[in-house]
């Protein structure tokens, strides 16, 4: 029992890691993940110093090189990557998901540890949305807390990452559910957080959480050994929900911070009452349905089931799909406009959003640079150029495109690599550590499909719990699932030491320089008003700390702006496009700056490459236009524009 449990710390704290982040606004700041990137590689060298003897197969070993050179690969970007800053940040974030895979793929566990710690996972993650849910219904104006344009955005403060974090524990419990040897209150209790978790899901509306989900119910089935009674966990699911549907809508159509209260506490009442319903179902079915017969295993039964199931597809189809050429001419003539279009009461009906633009610039840039792409994270600035709306992503909102885009054919090559060998541990024998493989597969495949159309990989909650799983999945059972390959490894403290002391301490440092960077950043965000002195030192401490970014430049002009001290503004801005030429922002407001101090030729002339670098940018005009009638510009009425842009952007 006690080694069972031992073997589990890995996972313990990765996960543990996961649901940190995810309480953290999704750990999107480096100060938040950073840390736990360094966690993360201690965990990693505390297991290679263990020098325990750990057996892998052949597959585990070919998906951690190809997640490694995928690494790698995007450090090298860095040297071609017109902006550096945002390069290493990439890089060093793709190094977090390697390090949590390494752990977990190389460190074996037992299948009920596996188990006990998906289990956990998953309730954590039921606590986090109790804690949402509470404040929804108690604070003075749920749509400024935990709602965004009315959908459920918290605790990852972005909706379609909350949906996939929480879908993704709702997926693996459906998944264990299957696994009769965990006993009846266990399996009950799977299928009551399968529940429980995927009414939060819904309650973010996310489209693509709803449409990539037919697709993981594919999956589900697949590795199911026992596909009818793993309809069973799958139709309790929809049956104890549907009731709860209702109360679950009147949160995205509530009105006022009275009424959006009172719909978050009746959201609570019926996702906590929908649980409980089905854990006692689940308890009462699962053990009963497993001393039946192995239906599935009749072919006259698998014909009747098949039939009856393509007769349900094609009248739902047909009811649904009535002129199909017109829905679909609609549907693609809608995504192309980016226009959002709620359906009823519900914003899963449309197709609208900005994506197919930034998909079509994304892959412009893999046209331009197709072998080795123009650098991790180093897609604003060809998206600001050549955009047709008027968003400004940082991110291509899309994997595939991200990483051809950014990282060009090798960098494909190299993440598909590691998804083929990757997702093989959830195939294989029926086997107890099989099924926990599956129950950690399914949730990261739906991870993958949802990335394939969000930002969800730069978003560290959400990607260091994808990898965790599959790193799960090929650790569980000591890596003996599939006989195709396994061989005997030794992990000794002396070679760990000896073959990777140089590269452990390079990733150290290359983790650490911009963690510290970022905390004297945020020292200086705080102290400023009150001791000016003392930001100055740690925005300077900073910009030393990590020599690519511009960021404690951008932040000092921003300080001196608000201080109006033009002189050191300008001083400021002029450091920051040294690092960063690229950057429209950094030139607006050095053009500013420039008018202030009387130089209105050098003025005009940053404002016109602000222009250049982003010509859908209406306050760039603005300013190009004062600054070419001789004005001065008041920085603070440009400061209020963009707040007020802002606000509109945000606004339901």
């Amino acid at each position: 029992m006690l080694v069972g449990a031992a073997s589990a710390l890995p996972a313990l704290v990765t996960f543990s890691l996961c649901l940190a982040l995810a309480s953290r606004q999704g750990g999107i700041e480096p100060t938040a993940w950073l840390p736990a990137a360094l966690l993360q590689l201690a965990v990693l060298v505390a297991l290679a110093v263990a020098g325990r003897r750990v057996v892998v197969t052949r597959g585990t070993l070919l998906a951690l090189g190809a997640l490694a050179g995928l690494t790698a690969w995007t450090y090298l970007s860095i040297l071609w990557a017109d902006v550096r800053g945002p390069a290493w940040d990439g890089a060093n974030l793709t190094a977090f998901y390697l390090l949590a895979f390494a752990a977990l793929a190389l460190w074996p566990v037992r299948p009920r540890a596996a188990a006990a710690v998906l289990t956990m996972f998953a309730t954590g993650l039921v606590v986090l949305a109790a804690v949402v849910l509470r404040e929804g219904s108690v604070a003075n104006d749920p749509a400024a807390s935990v709602l965004y344009a009315q959908r459920l955005a918290e605790p990852l403060g972005y909706p379609n990452a909350t949906a996939v974090v929480f879908g993704m524990g709702a997926w693996g419990m459906l998944a264990l559910s299957l696994q009769s040897w965990l006993g009846r209150w266990w399996r009950a209790l799977t299928v009551g957080l399968a529940v429980a978790l995927a009414q939060v899901d819904f309650l973010a509306q996310s489209r693509g959480a709803i449409y990539t989900a037919p697709v993981v119910l594919i999956v589900y089935f697949l590795l199911a050994r026992r596909r009818v009674r793993a309809a069973v966990p799958v139709l309790i699911l929809a049956l104890v929900s549907a009731p709860a549907v209702p109360r679950l809508l009147d949160v995205y159509n509530s009105d006022g911070a009275a009424e959006q209260r009172d719909a978050f506490a009746g959201a609570a009442v019926a996702i906590a009452a929908s649980g409980v319903v089905a854990a006692i179902a689940a308890g009462l079915l699962l053990p009963w349905l497993d001393r039946l017969p192995d239906l599935a295993a009749n072919r006259r039964f698998q014909l009747r089931v098949a039939g009856l199931g393509a007769g349900l597809v094609v009248a739902v189809l047909a009811l649904a799909l009535a002129s199909p050429v017109a829905r679909a001419d609609r549907a693609w003539e809608q995504f192309k406009a980016g226009a959002e279009e709620p359906v009823g009461s519900s914003r899963l009906g449309g197709l609208g959003s900005g994506r197919y633009d930034m998909w079509r610039v994304g892959l412009s840039e893999f046209q331009r640079q197709p072998v080795h792409g123009i650098g991790a994270d180093n897609f604003a600035v060809p998206y600001l150029q050549d955009r047709r709306s008027g968003e400004q992503p940082e991110y291509p909102h899309s994997l595939i495109v991200k990483t051809l885009a950014q990282l060009g054919v090798v960098g494909a090559l190299l993440l598909a690599a590691f998804l083929a060998f990757g997702l093989r541990p959830g195939f294989g024998a029926d086997t107890p550590a099989r099924g926990v493989g599956a129950a950690a597969t399914v949730p990261f495949v739906a991870w993958l499909l949802h990335a394939t159309v969000d930002w969800l990989w730069e978003i560290p909650a959400a990607g260091l719990t994808a990898f965790a799983l599959i790193g799960l999945a090929a650790g569980v059972g000591g890596g003996t699932i599939g006989a195709a390959a396994v061989g005997r490894r030794r992990y000794r403290p002396a070679v760990a030491l000896g073959a990777g002391a140089f590269l452990t301490l390079a990733l150290a440092a290359t983790l650490i320089f911009p963690w510290l960077s970022a905390k004297y950043e945020a020292r200086a965000a705080d102290s400023w008003v009150t001791q000016p002195a003392v930001a100055d030192a740690a925005l300077e401490r900073a910009a030393q700390l990590n020599p690519l970014s511009d960021s404690p430049f951008l932040v000092r002009g921003a300080i001196a702006s608000r201080r109006r001290e033009f002189p050191l503004m300008r001083a400021s801005f002029e450091r920051a496009l040294e690092r960063h030429p690229l950057n429209w922002y950094a030139h607006l407001e050095l053009a500013i700056a420039l008018s202030q101090t009387s130089d209105s030729a050098a003025a005009l002339e940053h404002a016109d490459r602000a222009v250049a670098l982003n010509p859908r940018e209406p306050i760039v005009r603005r300013v190009q236009g004062a600054l070419a009638s001789g004005k001065r510009v008041n920085p603070a009425s440009v400061d209020a524009l963009f707040l007020e842009q802002l606000a509109t952007l945000n606004a339901p």
